[in-house]
């Protein structure tokens, strides 16, 4: 199966990098100063690196739940199960909630500039369902199909930089 390459520049600065393939690989490099790291399988793989200064391994299979509280200064709640169900809450102060099945749901809220150029306003919201093949639906400021069906939609006009055409 391919694999899809997501990449978002926060500019505060958060790096997420999404990799989703049959087998879900999810990378979040947050630089402020967390690291975490998400490999999905179908027995779930979580590997998460705060190092501010914590660092959680964590290691899903079937259906297990687990509830992740890091306050320093970020609050996790990871609920995961078979569906999979990750919501984590940033206190700078992005909103990720990740709901994973075998076809992935995340909506995101970011609050600066990405890597493509969007100046993402709160309360803004990516939403991606991955299937197979993928299918992502960002509420982006424009359309753009990728490798699959990758396409980028505009729930409202939201997160449009200044002086950026609607």
């Amino acid at each position: 199966a391919y694999t899809n390459l997501d990449i978002n520049l926060n500019a505060y600065p958060d790096l997420h990098v999404h990799l989703n393939a049959d087998a879900d690989v999810h990378l979040h490099l947050d630089a402020d100063p967390d690291v975490h790291l998400h490999l999905d399988a179908y027995p779930d793989l979580h590997l998460h690196l705060d190092t501010d200064p914590d660092v959680d391994i964590h290691l899903h299979t079937d259906p297990d739940i687990h509830l992740h509280l890091d306050a320093d200064p970020d609050l996790y709640v990871d609920l995961d199960a078979n569906p999979d169900v990750d919501l984590h809450l940033d206190a700078n102060a992005d909103v990720d909630l990740h709901l994973d099945t075998y076809a992935d749901v995340d909506v995101h809220r970011h609050t600066y500039a990405d890597l493509h150029g969007y100046c993402h306003t709160d309360p803004d919201v990516d939403l991606y369902l991955h299937a197979n093949p993928d299918i992502h639906l960002h509420s982006d400021g424009h359309a753009n199909t990728r490798r699959g069906l990758h396409a980028r939609l505009l729930a409202e006009p939201l997160h449009l930089c200044p002086g950026q055409p609607r």
